[in-house]
């Protein structure tokens, strides 16, 4: 009965961890799929946002929409997951705590370089072509200078390095993108300036 209880623990606690890093991603990823005018979210979710509105008595704008949806949609899936992770934890014995750490830190890192891969990618698109070449060219000449200076490890850290500053110069050296005035900054006719009696 105690490995019961306690195999139940440890399913608690990684379906709780694992959902609440999938209820942050899922809200991350629903709000800016809405936001670019793409539908998002599964059953769930779209349940949650319905339930939501009818409580609120006003519907939920589309990115708060997208939030609600890939919060329920990714707590549930990944708090499915984490209980699984859990109890397979749990059956390990003594090393229980060593395997829900570590794959509580791999999803905590897995949902990391996903938010941070998108939100470069997502730059790069807003910052255009000359971006990935200045990357480009930035690489090339990180991991040639790494490399004759440090060998394996100079390849690496310059080209990260040569990566970074390369997207950083192109992004600078790009003009400034022109502004066209709309209808309500347009500049006004030149009033009549006859005295008003003529």
């Amino acid at each position: 009965m105690e490995e019961r209880i306690r195999i139940f623990f440890w399913a608690l606690g990684g379906g709780a961890f694992f959902g609440v890093v999938g209820a942050l991603f899922g809200a991350l990823a629903g709000a800016l799929a809405r936001a670019s005018g793409k539908a998002a979210g599964a059953f769930l979710g779209e349940v949650v946002a319905r339930t939501l509105e009818r409580a609120r008595q006003r519907r939920l704008s589309p990115r708060a929409a997208g939030a609600v949806t890939g919060a329920a949609d990714g707590a549930l899936f990944l708090a499915v997951l984490g209980s699984l992770v859990g109890v397979i934890a749990g059956h390990s014995g003594p090393d229980a705590a060593a395997v829900l750490t570590t794959a509580c830190t791999a999803i905590l890192l897995l949902a990391g370089g996903a938010v941070v891969l998108g939100t470069l990618a997502y730059a790069l698109v807003e910052a255009g072509v000359w971006t990935v070449a200045g990357m480009f060219l930035g690489a090339m000449l990180g991991a040639l200078a790494g490399a004759s200076l440090a060998a394996g490890d100079g390849l690496f850290y310059g080209t990260l390095a040569g990566i970074l500053l390369g997207a950083l110069a192109a992004f600078l050296s790009r003009g400034r993108p022109c502004h066209t005035l709309t209808a309500e900054e347009e500049l006004p006719a030149e009033e009549d300036s006859r005295p008003a009696d003529c």
